[in-house]
């Protein structure tokens, strides 16, 4: 999927190494380290030590106010103490991430000459020395400072009082620090600018809709009511909400694409709890044992079948179009039209990410969330709009979802090559596909093989540098990812030569052959999620080589079986017309399902408990906010360039 699986599968797969972290926190005594560097300790050795704390001056004249005003009990000092984290129960649990209380930091205003604000801010600490079994994640805490104090302040608060500890001085170390923003973003020109692009667009769309409406009243024909008309939103909201399906059109893709973007909101939402104050983050490492644990981690395979389908859908309207000699094969506009018709709405995703950091949206989290997330957004912006993210300071991350657009339009790239080719000299354009296919498999093989690498991104060493490295090496690489988009087209280019239809023993062969290639990628992955598995180089190059292409090839065998009427049920469900709304609607939906988490986690102000339940009842909104969200973005901007592309490129009669 994306970043958010890193965190999740490093607790996962540490565990052979530290099977029990409630024991690693009693042998290292995480406790009592965290007693030692809790915000009242640190306030009372700042207190009674009057050396240089390598404090701003104004950071350092009001603590001395605090210190004043705390010892006279007066009430915004006492507030600002309360505000600040102490050691909850439960840390043996992963109850290590401590938010203090935000809201009453935040709301302190003291009214004097120079006027004191509070500001909240967290720090990590962790061993200077990392061990073998030491924690995959850090344990954090929160002070309430005056605002007049920043990150590097807490930096060297917490700093000090690890030095002038005399067992901590050797142990520990401030790993990061972060505090909520005090200053005004309106300024921001990102901001404007994409609030101009937002009223355009919707002013433009609103104009379209009122011509539409007035044509509308008079009873002029729809043929007849003008261009603008087109970009109506009730014409669009009409054809998302339209059922009706072409005739060549198969049909059973719309379910298979409505459940597969379900599939994927799922994943993102389990991983993305992860990066949430969690009470009880070391359960996630036995829950990783468990077959409910295969429900997220399969659902990577999700992506697979949408690359399924991309090759497929490709090929197979390219062979349509000629067989019926509708145009000429135009290079050029292959790439054009497909760059128009995506590229708005993700345009659109990049303008609301500079409107939400700027939109004073507050919370504990929030600006560490926002740097892991969204920050490489002001830096790196074109290259999500160029689709080259993946490969442009990809350690400095931008919408990381939005990888899998990046890879499908690479692999886009060399599609005129490879269609061109099925197309005029079959032979050399099936030998073309077929090396292609087996250097995908080769790519995966070489890589996890001389780096030791693991075939499901897990690192046993419970590194994240080094799971953030199989990331960006492998599951982001459109030459890694090519195998289910190339089995796609050879599916495409078999239907749309009209061969004969399979014999009975073919079909029966198939279907045994589709569901051993699932089973294989679901056990596969369970064995590698054992409790007592241990690092197998040969079996990691097997299944990273060959578990996608199989997965692809299952997959391609469905919409085979769909397409020819071998499916019984499966084609009746996916072809129900419900999911085909839904299906017009999933581009949209993949862009925006990451902001709702996002939102609730990072403004959240009290921690949260990591269970299927709770989950999965978080799942159910987010993902119906998605849907209503992906509307709004569809009928503003996905539709509306549709409507362009058309005008742009259509036929002259």
């Amino acid at each position: 999927m994306s970043i958010f699986i890193l965190v999740l599968l490093t607790l996962g797969s540490a565990r052979s190494s530290a099977p029990n972290y409630g024991e690693v926190a009693d042998k290292q005594f995480l406790r009592e380290r965290l007693s030692v560097l809790q915000p009242e300790a640190i306030f009372r050795e700042f207190f009674e030590d009057k050396g240089d704390w390598q404090l701003n001056e104004g950071c350092a004249r009001d603590l001395r106010v605090f210190q004043q005003d705390l010892e006279r009990r007066r009430s915004w000092a006492l507030r600002m103490l309360d505000a600040s984290s102490t050691v909850s129960s439960g840390v043996l649990k992963g109850n290590f991430i401590e938010l203090g209380s935000f809201d009453e930091c935040v709301e302190i205003h003291e009214v004097k000459d120079d006027g004191t604000g509070g500001r909240h801010c967290m720090y990590t600490a962790g061993l200077s020395k990392p061990q073998e079994d030491d924690f995959p994640v850090h344990p954090s805490m929160s002070i309430c400072l005056p605002t007049s104090c920043d990150e590097d302040d807490v930096m060297a608060l917490v700093h000090g009082k690890i030095q002038r500890n005399e067992t901590t001085r050797r142990e520990l170390k401030v790993l990061s620090t972060s505090c909520t923003s005090i200053e005004p973003r309106l300024t921001d020109t990102a901001f404007w600018i994409s609030l101009a692009f937002y009223v355009l667009c919707i002013g433009f769309v609103t104009l379209c809709t009122l011509c539409d409406l007035v044509n509308r009243w008079f009873g002029v024909e729809q043929e007849n009511a003008g261009t603008l008309s087109r970009f109506s939103a009730l014409k669009a909201l009409s054809k998302i909400l339209s059922t009706r399906t072409q005739e060549d059109e198969i049909r059973p893709l719309h379910g298979m694409r409505v459940l597969s973007i379900a599939w994927v909101v799922l994943v993102h939402e389990y991983f993305l709890h992860v990066f949430s104050s969690t009470v009880n983050i070391i359960d996630v490492s036995s829950w990783l044992g468990t077959w409910m644990a295969l429900v997220p981690l399969i659902g990577t395979y999700a992506v697979d079948t949408f690359f399924v389908m991309s090759g497929f859908l490709m090929t197979y309207n390219f062979f349509k179009k000629r067989q019926k000699n509708e145009e000429s094969f135009n290079v050029l506009y292959h790439y054009i039209h497909r760059y128009l018709r995506l590229t708005l709405p993700i345009a659109a995703l990049v303008a609301s990410m500079f409107l939400i950091l700027v939109y004073p949206l507050s919370g504990a989290l929030y600006e560490w969330m926002e740097s892991v997330f969204f920050t490489g957004c002001r830096d790196k912006w074109w290259s999500v709009l160029t689709y080259t993210q993946n490969f442009v300071d990809p350690s400095n991350r931008c919408l990381q979802h939005l990888w899998f657009m990046a890879v499908d339009m690479q692999l886009f790239l060399i599609s005129p090559l490879i269609l061109y080719s099925l197309y005029k000299v079959p032979k050399i354009g099936l030998t073309f596909l077929t090396c292609l296919f087996f250097g995908s498999i080769a790519s995966n093989a070489a890589i996890v093989g001389v780096n030791r690498y693991a075939a499901t991104y897990l690192d046993h060493t419970a590194n994240i540098q080094r799971v953030l490295k199989m990331f960006d090496e492998i599951y982001q690489m459109p030459y890694t990812r090519a195998g289910p988009w190339l089995i796609g087209i050879a599916l495409g280019y078999r239907i749309t030569r009209g061969l004969d239809k399979p014999s009975k023993a073919c079909i029966f062969t198939g279907w045994l052959l589709a569901i051993l290639a699932f089973a294989f990628c679901i056990v596969g992955t369970k064995s590698l999620l054992d409790l007592n598995y241990e690092y197998n180089l040969t079996w990691e190059v097997i299944f990273a080589a060959l578990s996608r292409p199989l997965w692809g090839l299952a997959v391609c065998w469905i919409i085979y079986a769909c397409h020819h009427g071998y499916a019984g049920p499966i084609s009746t469900f996916l072809s129900w017309k419900a999911f085909v709304p839904l299906s017009k609607l999933s581009y949209c939906t993949y862009l925006v399902h990451l902001l709702f988490p996002f939102a609730r986690f990072s403004t959240a102000r009290t921690k949260s408990y990591f269970s299927d339940y709770v989950i999965l009842n978080n799942y159910v909104g987010d993902i119906v906010l998605s849907v209503v969200t992906a509307f709004f973005l569809s009928i503003v901007f996905e539709i509306p360039m549709q409507v362009l592309d058309s005008l742009l490129f259509k036929k002259k009669k």
